[in-house]
């Protein structure tokens, strides 16, 4: 009996000893269960760390995308902005080059009007100087004529009259010829 009784022992000491291993191995398992779940637990959050840090890459991506959109928008009208001055410089030089051309032709027009001014005035003056020396022949013939009448008094005062009448003449003419010639001066 005491052999039974302690191969019942031992069996209880073996059966003890198989759910100690039993119980161990449990606990192993669940040792390496717990680590197999924080090792998934680390991975998951690496996994979200990383998927934050990509949204955040992504993020500063976009914001570096949207600064460059703004400074080509910036460019854009800093470009349009001098296009706009180049053009409205360039009205401006137009308007100033036709000023400058009317200004010219303007002048040209006057120098014109000028010059036919003054040729009419020469013509104007050798008309009359033709007309006063044929009046003077006229007259002369005429004073011939009344000094054969009146005499040799009449003859001198008319000689005096003539004399005065052809120097009132040729004072005019330079008179006349001084004025056209100031008025073209001043002009």
């Amino acid at each position: 009996m005491e052999k039974q009784k302690q191969l019942r022992e031992e069996e209880e000491l073996i059966e003890k000893q198989k759910q100690l291993r039993l119980e161990e191995e449990r606990i192993e398992k669940q040792k390496q269960l717990r680590e197999e779940a924080e090792r998934i637990e680390k991975q998951k959050q690496l996994r979200i760390e990383e998927e934050r840090i990509e949204k955040q890459k992504q993020l500063r991506e976009e914001e570096e995308r949207i600064e460059k959109q703004k400074q080509l928008r910036i460019e854009e009208e800093r470009i349009k902005k001098q296009k706009q001055i180049r053009e409205e410089e360039e009205r401006i030089e137009k308007k100033k080059r036709l000023r400058e051309e009317e200004r010219i032709a303007a002048l040209k027009i006057q120098s014109l009007r000028e010059e036919e001014r003054i040729a009419a005035i020469k013509i104007q003056s050798f008309f009359r100087g033709l007309l006063a020396r044929r009046a003077f022949r006229a007259l002369r013939g005429l004073v011939k004529l009344q000094a054969l009448v009146r005499g040799v008094r009449a003859r001198k005062q008319q000689q005096m009259a003539l004399h005065c009448m052809g120097a009132l003449i040729r004072l005019q003419m330079r008179v006349r010829s001084r004025q056209l010639l100031m008025k073209t001066c001043e002009d």
